[in-house]
């Protein structure tokens, strides 16, 4: 069986980040004997495709030169979109180009499937070939796609158009498999909650009693992500207050970058905190580890921002998976993650004191951390382990081929 998966990132080699979920997918996939072609765009960067020797990895050129091709480049097509206006002017050399690359690969691969990831603009592009070449697609929603499709009333019929044109399909999580029900026409189509893995491979990390003798005595609480208002650093930083008063030797440390980046480090100088916050910046895959080896709890604090939330949360996967137990907002996909007083804690949105009473219950409580980091174990191994996610997508492909 060979699918041709189209994709807006794809990582060159094992040192960039940008793309790897789709990347690990994409290995899980070849090695149950799948055969695997990607279409991606260029980068900026000229580095060569050494990610995987089992995966084709085809790439286009969009715009008039390749330095200036910034759609695809950062945090993502949506993020840069909102951000440059070279970005909102290269979304139609984007699609007309990649619709024409697709052709050609499809002449030159003969795929039996095609696996699209996000709405806009891979749907678009994968719903256009099946209608007028008959291939089978499937469409796999992030999260993103979902929340700035169905809030537009422009960009419904596109929704519609491509979900319309689509054999199955994936939603990464319950709370965006909702959003997009209300808009499918066929009753045949059911919505897949198939979630997205790691993108980062986890090291064995020494227990929570080995760390704790190995290193100094700060409790050390990691937050990780985007620093965008969507993610709720601030509310963090606001419930670290408090928590300093109890816990004097807790430490914040944030990881991450984003256009927050400078107000929240002014914000937690205003607290008079900023000698027990630190901010690391963006990260190297080896240095966010060092960071999980020293940590006694990771916060995800998101918020609803307009209607927009988290859609899954896979940063929570990567603490569980090194043993750090876990506290994340109760909206979006973090409860498809969390569940709440098993392997982790749920606590309402926006609310800062509830979020420091949850954090020091766990920092004051070993057994109920180390219970937390058992079963957040058991939760990525049973649940989140690319084995499991790639063969969940494996019975998609045949249902759909043999239909």
């Amino acid at each position: 069986m060979k699918v041709l998966m189209i994709t807006s990132a794809y990582p060159s080699n094992i040192t960039q980040s940008h793309g790897i979920i789709i990347a690990s997918l994409a290995n899980a996939l070849s090695q149950k004997g799948i055969e695997i072609c990607i279409l991606a765009p260029k980068t900026t960067s000229k580095t060569p495709d050494t990610l995987n020797e089992n995966v084709k990895v085809f790439r286009f050129n969009y715009f008039f030169r390749r330095k200036m091709q910034i759609l695809s480049e950062g945090p993502g097509l949506y993020f840069q979109f909102q951000s440059y206006l070279l970005a909102k002017i290269q979304i139609p050399f984007f699609l007309f180009f990649e619709l024409i690359f697709l052709i050609l690969i499809i002449k030159k691969e003969n795929p039996d499937l095609i696996h699209t990831h996000w709405i806009i603009p891979h749907g678009i592009i994968g719903a256009i070939v099946h209608k007028f070449l008959g291939i089978p697609h499937l469409i796999s929603i992030h999260g993103t796609d979902a929340y700035i499709i169905s809030s537009n009333r422009y960009y419904i019929q596109f929704l519609k158009m491509v979900l319309s044109n689509s054999n199955a399909i994936s939603a990464n999580s319950t709370h965006n498999a909702k959003m997009i029900e209300p808009f499918i026409i066929s009753n045949s189509r059911k919505i897949s909650i198939i979630p997205m893995g790691m993108g980062i491979q986890i090291p064995p990390i020494p227990s929570l009693k080995t760390r704790q003798i190995n290193r100094k005595k700060n409790l050390n609480i990691l937050f990780v992500g985007r620093l965008i208002e969507l993610k709720g650093v601030d509310i963090l930083i606001k419930a670290f207050v408090h928590i300093l008063e109890k816990k004097p030797i807790a430490k914040l440390i944030i990881i991450g970058d984003g256009p927050e980046f400078q107000s929240l480090k002014q914000y937690s100088h205003n607290f008079s905190i900023s000698h027990a916050v630190k901010f690391t910046g963006r990260l190297s895959k080896d240095e966010l580890y060092d960071y999980y080896k020293i940590a006694d709890l990771l916060v995800l604090p998101s918020r609803i921002v307009n209607g927009q939330c988290e859609g899954l949360g896979v940063v929570l996967l990567e603490a569980m998976a090194a043993g750090i137990p876990v506290i994340g907002s109760n909206i979006g996909g973090i409860p498809d993650i969390i569940i709440d007083k098993v392997n982790g804690l749920l606590v309402p949105q926006g609310e800062p004191h509830v979020l420091a009473e949850a954090v020091i219950q766990v920092l004051e409580n070993p057994k109920l951390a180390e219970k937390f980091k058992k079963a957040g174990l058991e939760t990525v191994n049973e649940r989140f382990s690319w084995d499991i996610i790639s063969a969940q997508f494996v019975d998609i492909y045949k249902k759909v081929l043999n239909k």
